[in-house]
């Protein structure tokens, strides 16, 4: 389901990992012609001067853990946002996905322009706009069932007449806005890649909100808490106060597979073998539940997707043909062992199965096959390092199973 656009996401959004090409540092090769040897040898110059140089390479991200090694952080704005925007690493602790508190304090504060808005601000607008489309279409069929029962006088068919017209207006606008949106990104965005009437409505919406939440208020004053937020010097927030929670997948995962971080425990730098011990637990057998997560999240990002957590659907993680802000997830994954017959309780499995179909999206049985508790051991007891770990990863076998609820009204000849 696509959702509605108003940044450039293209842009924004362009690198689907936190990982630095050659083509972004040094461009595009140089296109070549068969009749033109000058190209040829323009070619073997940036060819040349590419290999000669270290692949290019950002500075690596600085995760936090707790001492107990079960919650991992991002406290800097740069590598959280670097996190965020390319491969939808972690959540705001602050907010619902995306690390947007310290936009959205500012733009309640008025301490920036409409060109910042955050997102969780651009669907309260949205959801407001649905509202009162609600409310119309409610006022127009109850007029409409009066008009059933007797004939409208003069004042009830203007009322349903206005009441269509501005259905239809809203209607247009939101696929107007939609349709110019799919078509040219940058043509409804300002040099940031807001749109400027979401940027009026949020704004207009916020200080609504703050006058009506107590009239004798004033609008200008600020509250104790705000204050201590604010530097008066500056007139900007002394500091963020989110930072970006991660998952033990998805740090082992930029660890491992993408070597893009670097964990820190204590002010000590972990090592790969001392993170995977760490996420691994005081359980140290083939089907722990790190693993079998690890393996099937390591599986799926492999073939394209952004896999996240699926807490709040009752699974292990949902799954993304792009990402959060363009698509809504798809596949809710359930992670089951390979020949656990008690994994979950029928009643328990159905209520998923409910839970998963009333918000449309297709649940995902994987199960993993685990190798030996020998085979687990004898890598372990080995050393290990990053050929090692794939070593052990490889051992396991990913099946994919769909499951659909049988309707026989659908499905009757």
């Amino acid at each position: 389901m696509l959702k509605r656009r108003g940044k450039n996401f293209n842009q924004i959004y362009r690198n689907p990992l936190p990982v630095t090409l050659s083509v972004d540092k040094y461009g595009q090769i140089p296109p070549t012609s068969l009749a033109n040897p000058v190209s040829w040898i323009s070619l073997a110059c940036r060819l040349l001067y590419i290999y000669s140089h270290l692949p290019p390479r950002e500075e690596l991200t600085k995760v936090i853990s707790d001492e107990d090694g079960l919650t991992f952080s991002v406290a800097d704005d740069q590598g959280s946002m670097r996190l965020w925007r390319q491969g939808f690493f972690g959540k705001g602790t602050l907010s619902r996905s995306e690390p947007s508190w310290k936009a959205r304090v500012e733009q309640r504060l008025g301490l920036t322009n409409a060109e910042n808005i955050a997102s969780e601000d651009v669907t309260a607008v949205r959801r407001g706009e649905r509202k009162a489309f609600k409310g119309l279409r409610q006022e127009a069929q109850k007029l409409e069932q009066l008009g059933r029962l007797r004939v409208l006088n003069e004042d009830e068919q203007a009322r349903y007449k206005s009441l269509v017209d501005q259905m239809d207006a809203m209607r247009l606008g939101k696929e107007t806005a939609e349709s110019e949106s799919a078509l040219k990104d940058e043509s409804v965005a300002t040099d940031k890649g807001e749109p400027e009437d979401i940027g009026r409505k949020v704004q207009e919406s916020l200080k609504i909100s703050l006058v009506e939440e107590d009239d004798n208020f004033p609008v200008s004053e600020l509250r104790e808490e705000d204050r201590t937020l604010i530097d008066p010097e500056t007139n900007t927030l002394r500091a963020n106060l989110e930072a970006l929670q991660l998952q033990k997948t998805e740090v082992f995962f930029l660890l491992f597979a993408l070597d893009a971080v670097k964990v820190f425990k204590n002010d000590s730098s972990l090592l790969l073998q001392e993170l995977f011990y760490a996420c691994l637990g005081s359980s140290h057998s083939p089907d722990n539940k790190f693993l079998l997560d690890y393996v099937v999240y390591h599986h799926f990002r492999s073939l394209g997707y952004c896999a996240r957590s699926g807490l709040k659907f009752g699974c292990d993680m949902i799954l993304y043909k792009r990402g959060p802000p363009m698509l809504h997830a798809e596949y809710a994954v359930l992670v089951v062992r390979d020949g656990d017959c008690g994994w979950t309780d029928w009643p328990d499995f159905m209520a998923l199965a409910r839970v998963v179909g009333g918000v449309r999206k297709t649940l995902v049985l994987v199960f993993v096959e685990c190798p030996t508790q020998e085979e687990f051991d004898e890598i372990l007891l080995s050393e290990l390092d990053r050929c090692a770990l794939s070593r052990l990863f490889l051992r396991y076998k990913v099946t994919e199973v769909v499951y659909k609820r049988w309707s026989p009204s659908r499905t009757r000849d």
